[in-house]
C-alpha cells in the first residue's frame, strides 16, 4: 500500500519559494528546492502552479508587497526621505529578495516613458502632494530631484545589497540620503 499524498496549498508552496529566494537567491528557487523545503515530492508544485514562471511572477508579487511595506515606515517626518531610506533599509536586510526584484528580475527602465511613476509614488505617499515637500519648484525640476534622488538610492541599495558598501547604523545611511536629496534640490534652485 502507497503511503497517502502530502497535499499543500498554494500559500505554504509560496511561503516555500520565497523562504529558499529569501535565504539562498531566485538561482535556488527550483521545483525540487521547493519540493524538499516541503518534504514533498515535485507533484504538488506542478499540480499548485503550471510553470516556474508562474513561481516567478507570484514570488515578484509577494516581494513587491514587502519592499512596500519598507518603504512606507515611518523613519522620518518626510515621506520622501522614508521612501529612500526604506527601499535601502530592504536592500540592506533583505539583500536576496532586493536582488531578485531590482537586478535579477528588473526591465529596462526609461523615465521619460513612465507615465504611471507620479501615481504610484502619490500612492505610496498617501496625503501629503510632493509640492509641498519640494518648496516652490516647477514640475519640471521637482521631477529631475526625484530622479536623481531615485538614481542615488537605487546606487546606495544596490551596492549595500551587493556588500560592497557596509555601514554600522540606518543613522548614517539617514544622513547620506539626505544631504544628496538637498543637493540635488539645491542644483534645481540654483539654476
Amino acid at each position: 500500500m502507497m503511503p497517502p499524498r502530502k497535499k499543500f496549498d498554494l500559500s505554504r508552496i509560496m511561503d516555500a519559494a520565497f523562504q529558499i529566494l529569501r535565504r539562498d537567491g531566485f538561482g535556488a528557487v527550483t521545483a525540487r528546492s521547493v519540493a524538499a523545503e516541503l518534504g514533498s515530492s515535485t507533484t504538488p508544485i506542478y499540480w499548485a502552479f503550471e510553470s516556474m514562471d508562474d513561481v516567478e511572477q507570484a514570488l515578484t508579487q509577494k516581494t513587491t508587497k514587502l519592499m512596500s511595506e519598507y518603504q512606507t515606515k515611518k523613519y522620518t517626518d518626510n515621506v520622501l526621505l522614508n521612501m529612500a531610506i526604506g527601499y535601502v533599509n530592504f536592500a540592506r536586510e533583505e539583500p536576496n529578495l532586493f536582488q531578485f526584484l531590482q537586478i535579477e528580475n528588473q526591465k529596462p527602465y526609461n523615465p521619460a516613458r513612465d507615465t504611471d511613476l507620479g501615481e504610484r509614488m502619490a500612492a505610496m505617499m498617501g496625503e501629503k502632494p510632493p509640492l509641498d515637500l519640494f518648496g516652490k519648484i516647477d514640475q519640471k525640476s521637482m521631477d529631475a530631484v526625484t530622479l536623481q534622488s531615485w538614481v542615488f538610492t537605487h546606487g546606495l541599495a544596490t551596492a549595500i545589497s551587493s556588500r560592497m558598501l557596509v555601514f554600522d547604523s540606518e543613522k548614517e545611511i539617514i544622513d547620506l540620503i539626505n544631504s544628496a536629496g538637498r543637493a540635488f534640490y539645491l542644483n534645481q534652485t540654483i539654476k
